[in-house]
């Protein structure tokens, strides 16, 4: 015990000394990777209808857990009365814990009446999940106020690395689906006790009060964008769930998981970027400096991301045999798909810091709600022709979706969306290059014989090769061309 907590306050005062931002940064980044890890061993050794049955289970319990966080984070960070706090506290355990009694009773219910009763330890332990990050939630906005960021980081490297041991531990035991409750469970228990050490106890305020109704105003208005977005990520996995079986679901999530991978680790930067640089050249009078900073960053991801996500779609196939095997193999075409739907979804990053400084967050929390229905009535509409048709649906969904935020920024943010698109020529006409280059070597059989992993960096390197090259030179044609105009 002693030892432990030499280690804690060697790697508290490790962390201590990094930049918040950086620090959160990297512990995004560490999460991202163990989270992928865990995934591609997960899928290799259970079945796909299990996977897919377990995703539908967890994505019930993560838009239950919402209504427990709400916005009682973002509360506590902005109200200092004790009488308010210690209220926000009681409200959020009060409904975690119903959530909690609701997926219990449906847990047993499965046990007695159902021939799914093996699935109740599962149940059970994301019944139990809920209320424990329902907590750390509330102890994240604590630190948060206090300034305490490093720590935040800490208690995610730490639980993100507990929360893997141990779902590897119970796969190695045999416990199969059970192995991933056991993961989440002990990830948000490990979490919580990293958030709680060194904080003194909050009280807790059961009772009702006179505050109860503008309370819940204040957490509501967050809980709708961050249900919005939940269900714009999670719609397909219900819909797919419920018309077609576990096992589409296995293969769906499959693949947003591979492809997300990619979002997931240019999203976050792209918004880090996208806030730094525009924050910059903040204030009214600088409103012209600031949406043009956001258009030039803006191209420029574009260009970084395109080819990422064009090579994904392009060596979808090696690309998911090498990670989860030849039983995976019909998610290939699904990540195709999807990896050009999160591609055109990347310009919906600018809606939150463009429209949050120019004192419009509405903007952005109504096209985060319109970018959810899109995604859900895509969803619906395309499930009865098949699992390909829900990723198709989706794609058409992200470009409706694109299409509305460019008018939107057009529109209210004074953004210029059409030069956007006019100076998106060259990257497209590099990827277009790029496809065309590879589908020649296939054709060609000039990488047939290679392993899976080699024919994906043989084709990725060349294409990338000619995509720089063709890219380059019609930015730097246009540069030339703006040269001569000068004159």
């Amino acid at each position: 015990m002693a030892q432990a907590k030499r280690i804690w306050e060697r790697l508290h005062l490790t962390a201590s000394r990094s930049t918040p931002a950086g620090g959160l940064f990297l512990a995004r980044v560490y999460a991202q990777l163990v989270q992928f890890v865990f995934f591609l061993i997960v899928a290799r050794s259970i079945g796909v209808a299990d996977f897919g049955t377990f995703s539908l289970l967890f994505a019930f319990a993560m838009g239950l857990s919402l209504f427990a966080e709400g916005g009682w984070r973002e509360y506590l960070i902005c109200h200092d009365d004790d009488a308010l706090v210690q209220r926000a506290y009681g409200m959020a355990i009060t409904i975690a814990l119903v959530i909690f009694l609701m997926i219990a009773g449906a847990a047993a219910i499965f046990w007695v009446a159902s021939p799914y009763g093996k699935l109740t330890p599962t149940m059970l332990a994301l019944a139990l999940w809920v209320p424990f990050r329902s907590i750390a939630t509330l102890e994240t906005g604590r630190l948060m106020k206090a300034g305490r960021i490093h720590e935040i980081s800490l208690a995610s490297i730490i639980s993100e690395t507990v929360g893997a041991a141990a779902g590897l531990a119970a796969l190695w035991a045999g416990q199969g689906i059970l192995a991933l409750g056991v993961s989440k469970l002990a990830l948000e228990a490990t979490a919580l006790l990293c958030l709680m050490y060194r904080q003194d106890r909050e009280r807790i305020e059961w009772r009702r009060q006179p505050y109860d109704r503008d309370m819940i105003h204040f957490a509501g208005q967050i809980l709708i964008g961050r249900f919005a977005s939940f269900l714009s990520g999670n719609s397909s996995v219900f819909v797919i769930g419920f018309s077609l079986s576990p096992g589409a679901v296995g293969f769906y999530r499959a693949a947003t998981r591979v492809a997300g991978a990619a979002a997931e680790a240019l999203r976050e930067p792209a918004r880090v970027i996208f806030w730094s640089t525009m924050k910059k050249v903040d204030g009214e009078e600088r409103r012209e400096a600031r949406v043009r900073s956001a258009e030039n960053s803006a191209w420029y991801l574009f260009c970084v991301a395109a080819p990422v996500f064009v090579l994904m779609a392009v060596l979808s196939e090696p690309l998911i045999l090498m990670l989860l095997g030849a039983k995976w193999a019909p998610a290939a075409p699904i990540i195709s798909i999807l990896a050009i739907a999160y591609l055109v979804g990347f310009i919906t990053t600018l809606t939150e810091p463009v429209f949050s400084l120019d004192n419009q967050p509405r903007r952005a929390r109504e096209l985060a709600i319109s970018a959810a229905i899109m995604s859900v009535a895509g969803t619906i509409l395309a499930a009865p022709f098949g699992l390909l048709a829900v990723a198709w649906g989706q794609l058409i969904a992200n470009v409706l979706i694109a299409a509305v935020t460019l008018w939107s920024l057009r529109v209210h943010g004074d953004f210029a969306s059409y030069r956007l698109l006019r100076r998106l020529a060259a990257p497209t006409a590099g990827l277009i290059a790029m496809i065309g280059a590879l589908w020649f070597l296939e054709s060609r059989g000039a990488v047939h014989a290679l392993s899976h992993i080699l024919k994906i960096f043989a084709l990725g390197t060349v294409g990338v090769g000619i995509y720089a090259i063709v890219t380059g030179a019609f930015v730097a044609n246009a540069l030339h061309r703006r040269k001569a105009n000068a004159r």
